[in-house]
């Protein structure tokens, strides 16, 4: 179908010129996402999933969200890895940068992160920096295991649902950071 003929569709609905054609386009783009291998990487966010979800005309938005979810597993891509991991060391149990604890778990789990070069990253970003506390990796799973079995992190990462983009336990998210650190 063209895409003047789906614009027509949604016209003969009663949307506006305008929402027909945003609504043309998002159907479009949406198919095509679908159709690709990004499809498994994309996040659709805001009025577009409402007004899906929920097939009424009046939630229409002429803007669409979406967030592209895979990283490159390239050297930058293993020192966010690492930044992430010196952020939830140095806050410990009073981080509440609950999403990075997902990020670090889909890093880690879905590609295939060479661990000389997370091993050289951690030693440059954490154990060189004079301020941080860990100095092995038995400290830094030390560190880890006392915040991600604190009573009150563990039940504030529970209750962050929106930062667990992975929609998986929270659990299973801080065994696999630690059990990857535990390989090193």
């Amino acid at each position: 179908m063209k895409l003047d003929e789906i614009r027509d569709a949604y016209l003969d609905e009663g949307y506006s010129y305008l929402d027909a054609g945003s609504r043309a386009c998002q159907d479009t783009i949406l198919s095509l996402i679908a159709k690709s291998p990004l499809s498994g990487n994309v996040t659709i966010k805001g009025g577009v999933v409402i007004q899906h979800l929920s097939g009424d005309g009046r939630r229409a938005t002429q803007d669409f969200d979406f967030d592209f979810i895979r990283y490159s597993l390239s050297e930058q891509s293993i020192s966010t890895f690492t930044e992430k991991l010196k952020g939830l060391l140095r806050l410990g149990n009073l981080s509440t940068r609950y999403k990075d604890v997902y990020d670090m778990c889909w890093l880690i789990t879905t590609g295939d992160m060479s661990k000389e070069t997370v091993l050289a990253d951690i030693k440059s970003i954490i154990w060189s920096d004079r301020t941080m506390r860990e100095n092995s990796i038995k400290d830094i799973i030390s560190r880890l295991n006392r915040a991600f079995n604190d009573p009150y992190y563990s039940t504030s990462l529970r209750q962050a649902k929106r930062h667990n983009w992975l929609d998986i336990d929270p659990f299973l998210a801080t065994e696999a950071i630690v059990g990857f650190l535990q390989e090193l």
